[in-house]
């Protein structure tokens, strides 16, 4: 092996340097939230803050890591439009210890470059474990009190970027080009925190690609809402197979044949149903239960523990 290739080792002060950084915008975003009054944590040693503030070669930075981490997720919880919208809130407001300093736009930018997505996601990481043990749920546990936990699953188009580049100043505002991608999130009801977020750059992509993968882990017996983008016999087979109760909103038109009536009267039915037919159908028995009201609500399950949702309207819902 040459000497080119000889791995290299970490520097020990460097990762602790990084991870007080982490720990200490955590606290910083959660204080500016309300969600943490700082009386609990830890306070830096004296050795932590020699660390933090090691002098390198070149001119000192003017906005130090923790301020340029918290003022952009502040500046985002604030409804930032663009990069100016970051650059007047470093300029023109204190964020916690820091004072105001005022740069130019493609020096922030330059530094969120520099850095890379990793310390984002260390950072959301961190703050999601720390929401987690906040307090008791926000919404009560009588809720759909069968299971384990209540999860949103849903994805969103993100917004179209300014075409002020050449290649893109020919393209329409439905070219694939000018979206910055899609998130993909998976939301805890009860804990009211995102779970699990994922970006996606093909915003035309199907929603039902690799989510068996983006859903791996959900434990058994949590309950599963999502809409009728996610409506597939072998994705209900496969939430069924891991115990995991869901919520889909009927597909219009969708064949099904009765197995077994519970319940009929008039518009209101309530039974157990093949979904399909010969060899497109789902191969286990959901529940359906329709609400005739002039609306119509359609509930799929295996068993029958959803009866509080009967006062939904307009919602097709199906769980297994």
């Amino acid at each position: 092996m040459s000497s080119h290739d000889t791995p290299r080792v970490e520097d020990p002060q460097a990762s602790t340097r990084h991870a007080l950084l982490i720990v200490q915008t955590s606290d910083l975003l959660l204080q500016a939230c309300g969600l943490y009054d700082g009386s609990s944590s830890d306070q830096w040693s004296q050795t932590e803050q020699s660390v933090l503030s090691a002098r390198r070669r070149g001119r000192p930075q003017l906005v130090c890591w923790t301020h340029l981490w918290s003022s952009l997720l502040l500046c985002a919880l604030q409804g930032m439009h663009s990069f100016a919208d970051w650059r007047r809130l470093v300029g023109l407001q204190q964020i916690g210890p820091f004072a105001p300093v005022w740069l130019t736009r493609n020096g922030l930018v330059k530094r969120l470059l520099q850095a890379g997505l990793a310390p984002l996601q260390e950072l959301w990481e961190l703050v999601n474990r720390r929401l987690a043990h906040t307090g008791c749920p926000t919404v009560p546990a009588e809720l759909a009190a069968f299971a384990s936990g209540i999860f949103c699953l849903d994805e969103t188009r993100l917004d179209v970027v300014g075409r002020y580049l050449k290649p893109l100043r020919g393209l329409s505002t439905q070219d694939p080009a000018c979206f910055a991608g899609k998130l993909i999130g998976l939301f805890d009801l009860r804990s009211q925190r995102w779970l699990r977020l994922e970006w996606r750059e093909a915003v035309q992509e199907n929603c039902r690609v690799d989510m068996l993968d983006f859903l791996q882990g959900l434990w058994a017996g949590s309950l599963l809402l999502f809409d009728l983008g996610y409506f597939s016999f072998s994705f209900f087979d496969t939430l069924t197979q891991w115990k995991v109760w869901w919520v889909s909103r009927y597909r219009e038109n969708t064949s099904y044949s009765i197995a077994h009536v519970f319940y009929r009267h008039d518009e209101r039915l309530d039974a157990l149903v093949w979904l399909g037919t010969g060899q497109k159908q789902a191969r286990h028995l959901m529940r359906l239960v329709r609400l005739g009201d002039g609306g119509g609500v359609h509930l799929f399950s295996r068993m029958s523990v959803i009866r509080r949702c009967s006062h939904w309207k307009n919602v097709n819902i199906g769980i297994a």
